[in-house]
């Protein structure tokens, strides 16, 4: 009898900004003064988004 492995590889799915995501993420926090549990999520996303300029980030 022989003993086999089977590896499952997990990739997370890419992530995509909407362009004028950051933007209308920073007028709501502004307006409400609160940033929401989904807004923390944007941010962390546009910190890894590859493509944002250095500026941006």
């Amino acid at each position: 009898m022989y003993s086999s492995k089977i590896i499952f590889m997990y990739q997370e799915p890419p992530i995509y900004l909407l362009p004028c995501a950051l933007g209308d993420l920073f007028a709501n926090a502004n307006a409400t003064g609160y940033i929401t549990l989904a807004d923390r999520y944007g941010l962390m996303a546009a910190i890894f988004d590859e493509s944002l300029p250095e500026d941006e980030k």
